[in-house]
């Protein structure tokens, strides 16, 4: 906005007024405490004949209330070589609200999933507040993606470490 200011002598001297400042960029926050299975150990086990075993974080949340959240699950994903068995992109729409919940953050993970006889397998869950600029090539996922140009993402992520085990958890076994 302008403002002019008449001086006596003639002149009109147009002060700087200030725009408003930009929106102060928070990232996105995944709430340890809200996320299972429990990662107490850092292995999650897993039973061998589980059909499906649900992961989640509960909830996260972004002060800046009127950003879309993009929620991006892993397995297995390997930066050296750039593989991923299952990738799947979701998102939250904004709430109004600093915390945010949904089924974007929660994962059904199926044994059929898993395309390696490894018994170590891992599930990352990537929360960014941008979109990546490449949905089809997500490089350098899962650190920093990279974004549109002209756009400062931020980021939280979270990994489990998923061991096949007789000992494991499951929330649905095969028939």
């Amino acid at each position: 906005m302008t403002a002019m200011v008449l001086i006596p002598a003639g002149c009109m001297v147009f002060p700087d007024i200030e725009s408003e400042p930009e929106e102060e960029l928070f990232p996105p926050k995944i709430h340890e405490d809200q996320i299972f299975p429990e990662n107490l150990n850092s292995i999650t086990k897993l039973l061998p004949n589980c059909k499906v075993l649900n992961f989640g974080l509960g909830q996260v949340s972004d002060r800046n209330i009127d950003d879309v959240l993009y929620v991006l699950w892993f397995i297995d994903w390997e930066r050296e070589t750039y593989t991923d068995t299952l990738r799947q992109d979701r998102f939250i729409a904004p709430t109004n609200s600093v915390i945010r919940v949904g089924s974007a953050l929660n994962f059904g993970l199926r044994m059929d999933y898993l395309l390696d006889e490894s018994p170590y397998h891992t599930l990352m869950v990537w929360v960014g507040d941008r979109a990546p600029a490449d949905q089809l090539d997500p490089r350098p996922y899962p650190g920093f993606p990279d974004t549109e140009e002209g756009q400062e993402g931020q980021f939280d992520a979270w990994t489990w470490t998923i061991l096949i085990d007789d000992a494991g958890l499951c929330d649905e076994l095969q028939d």
